[in-house]
């Protein structure tokens, strides 16, 4: 049996002759944790197919309560072979790290650029959830440590991501598009960015959003 995604849900299927109940509960992918009950007519022998994601680093699986691996192979399936009893359970940890991620130097359009991102999810900036600043102007600090929380009340229920960065005053801009290098004085402030994923936006109001921020 291959387990190729993750989230809550129960499946029935037969395998030899053998009706096999699968039960996963997760809150996947607000955090790593699975746990899949497995429920055969009949005690049998069969193999089960974790799919460890590429994305992660340090997944650990259990077996009613005992670890059996650490730190396995990311972008692989796990295999699971042995002989199941109705109510064993398999527990799925996935680390769920803030990354900042950076593009090849000859994508010019990202270049010396940070994006954010959880798990499977890439974030963005929004200018509804970062008021007092223009977003297309924020530098994030790569010495920040983000901080990932959940908001039951935004969005239908998201996870957002917030660290410390700056934001540019682009007066001396106004009506400008290019200016001699020398009466260039741009000041900065110190400012905390909040992300949100970037499935996510674009349903409230509508204002800038991006999701490459200047290194700081």
């Amino acid at each position: 049996i291959w387990v190729h995604l993750y989230a809550s849900n129960t499946a029935e299927i037969s395998l030899d002759r053998n009706r096999i109940r699968l039960t996963q509960r997760t809150r996947y992918p607000w955090d790593g944790e699975v746990e899949i009950t497995i429920e055969p007519e009949s005690e049998s022998e069969f193999s089960l197919m974790l799919r460890v994601p590429g994305w992660c680093d340090g997944a650990d699986i259990s077996v009613n309560g005992q670890k059996i691996a650490s730190d396995v192979q990311p972008g692989r399936y796990f295999e699971l072979k042995r002989s199941w009893r109705k109510g064993d359970k398999v527990e799925l940890s996935i680390p769920m790290r803030v990354q900042m991620l950076t593009a090849h130097p000859r994508v010019e359009s990202s270049w010396n650029r940070i994006a954010l991102k959880r798990g499977p999810i890439i974030f963005c900036l929004e200018h509804e959830d970062n008021p007092g600043f223009d977003v297309w102007c924020a530098g994030i600090r790569v010495n920040s440590e983000p901080i990932a929380e959940f908001r039951p009340d935004l969005l239908g229920g998201v996870m957002t991501v917030k660290c410390d960065g700056i934001a540019s005053e682009m007066g001396i801009w106004e009506d400008k598009l290019y200016l001699p290098i020398g009466s260039v004085s741009q000041t900065e402030r110190p400012v905390r960015i909040t992300a949100i994923p970037y499935y996510a936006w674009a349903n409230r109001d509508p204002g800038p959003m991006t999701v490459w921020m200047n290194r700081a």
